[in-house]
């Protein structure tokens, strides 16, 4: 694969923020509070990507939890999310935007997160490393239907297969393998055997760097 006049598509949670565990630990407190019943780590991460209405749809009916009860789970989740999270990134995420942006290469932030919580949470001069924010409230069919990254790479002008998305989730590799783009998993969340429709994985986005950093040239 060479990089060269490719475009970077970034997912954002588990692979430009440590954002995953605290997610989690929201979604537990607010079913352990309404439900009373304890979700499993692995689970959730499969379901990375899908967006919130989804998420408390699949996992309340899997543990009985009546509908009616949905929009107060979804409201104890995201207070708890503001309330214990801190914006922290990656090692190497700076470095690796301001290198492929310097290099020309169009970058795109595309989320399962709504637009409400990326804008509440994330640091306006982060977004700026952005051409195009693509977050669940701008699509009909979250992950892993391709429509965010086909949007995405529609809004950026490019071609599909011009495109290199990262990615940490199994739903955001299967949308962004379906939009006919390379994709690059890191092990931020799940085991390797999750991940093995990627095209390369990595152990993190730190290891992508030096990648990068040999001019864009082929792995």
């Amino acid at each position: 694969m060479n990089f060269q006049n490719k475009h970077f598509l970034f997912d954002f949670d588990g692979v430009l923020s440590k954002s995953p565990d605290t997610l989690f630990e929201a979604w537990s407190f607010a079913f352990r509070r309404v439900g009373g019943v304890n979700i499993e780590k692995c689970e959730y991460f499969l379901l990375e990507g899908i967006g919130v209405q989804k998420t408390v749809g699949i996992l309340g009916e899997k543990y009985n939890v009546k509908p009616s009860d949905y929009s107060t789970i979804i409201r104890l989740k995201n207070d708890y999310f503001r309330k214990n999270y801190s914006f922290t990134l990656y090692e190497g995420v700076s470095e690796i935007l301001t290198k492929v942006r310097t290099n020309g290469s169009k970058t795109a932030l595309v989320t399962g997160a709504d637009k409400h919580r990326i804008l509440q949470s994330v640091p306006k001069d982060f977004i700026n490393h952005f051409d195009v924010v693509v977050t669940s409230d701008d699509i009909v069919n979250t992950k892993p239907d391709p429509e965010p990254y086909i949007k995405a790479a529609g809004l950026l002008g490019v071609e599909p297969a011009d495109c290199v998305v990262l990615e940490n989730a199994p739903l955001g590799i299967q949308a962004a393998k379906a939009a006919g783009m390379f994709v690059i998993a890191f092990k931020s969340t799940l085991s390797d055997s999750y991940l093995s429709d990627a095209d390369l994985i990595l152990e993190s986005i730190i290891d992508l760097l030096d990648i990068i950093k040999t001019d864009m040239q082929e792995i």
